[in-house]
This record gives C-alpha cells, sequence and structure tokens, in this order.
C-alpha cells in the first residue's frame, strides 16, 4: 500500500513539476536575442533636375534591365543612374503624351499613347497601331489606355484586356 506524501512533499511534487514546464520557457523568453547584422541600406531620390519626367503614368521593366517610364512628356528610360528620353531610330512616337508602358517576357514593350493608338517597341524600333490598324481612336473622354487594355499570353502573343 502507498503512502501519502508530508504536506512538504506535495509542495516539493508541485514545485519540481512546475520548475520543468515553466523554467525552460522563463530561460528562453531571458536568452539574449541572436545579433542580427545591420543591413546597410541606400536609399536614393530622383527629380526634374536629376532629368527624371514630372508626372509619370507608368513604368516597366525590360528584360535587358531599363526601366521604361511613360509620361505626358514622352517616353523615358532609366538605367539605375540616369534618365534620358527615348527617340526610336527608325520612326518617332504618334505623340509625346503616353499613359502606358508593358514589357513582355521577349523583350518587347508595349507603349500606349493617351490620344488612342499604341506602339511596339524593339531592338530600338518603333511599329506605330492606330485606327487603320483597328485599334479605336481613343478608349473614352479623356482616357488613355491602362494596363489593363494590353496583356499577353504565356507564348507572348499580346491580347487585348477586359
Amino acid at each position: 500500500m502507498k503512502r501519502p506524501l508530508p504536506a512538504y512533499g506535495k509542495a516539493l511534487a508541485l514545485f519540481v513539476m512546475l520548475s520543468c514546464c515553466v523554467l525552460p520557457s522563463v530561460c528562453h523568453a531571458q536568452a539574449p536575442a541572436a545579433v542580427r547584422p545591420a543591413i546597410n541600406l541606400h536609399h536614393t531620390s530622383w527629380t526634374a533636375r536629376d532629368g527624371a519626367p514630372a508626372l509619370v503614368q507608368s513604368m516597366a521593366q525590360t528584360t535587358d534591365g531599363w526601366l521604361w517610364l511613360a509620361a505626358p512628356t514622352g517616353l523615358y528610360r532609366f538605367d539605375g543612374v540616369q534618365f534620358e528620353q527615348f527617340v526610336p531610330s527608325n520612326e518617332p512616337l504618334l505623340t509625346r503624351n503616353l499613359s502606358l508602358v508593358n514589357a513582355f517576357a521577349d523583350g518587347v514593350l508595349w507603349i500606349g499613347y493617351r490620344t488612342g493608338g499604341a506602339a511596339r517597341l524593339q531592338h530600338g524600333r518603333i511599329r506605330n497601331y492606330g485606327e487603320v490598324d483597328g485599334l479605336p481612336r481613343r478608349l473614352g473622354p479623356g482616357a488613355g489606355w491602362q494596363r489593363s487594355h494590353v496583356g499577353g499570353d504565356a507564348a507572348g502573343h499580346v491580347l487585348p484586356g477586359p
């Protein structure tokens, strides 16, 4: 037959049980946090003084690394250091008033004109598309192309959006 624990034995057993449950979590909580290396971040901002266009409507990055910007004042590209207004080698843009740039995996950049029409830029050459190619003259009062208007599938075919 088992003998009952004396009063101090019950207290001792309770203390041991609590110590086994609580002490590891208390010790873990008070352990010094792992030393994390300092993150060295660098922030740079660009303004019109640096050549950045005002009122950027859309941005896209092509596979060659250029960041393209559509603005009411034209098409710009940025290499991480400086901005330059892009002038196609074969023919001019229909207008400098742009609303959209959209890059695809094959390196093609599609450009939407705020006044209607679109252009395809590849290897520095532009192909403009307008009403004669079946595009609407305008998409609505004051509306240009939006990112949802130009999409593509996995094979790189351009598809109209909703």
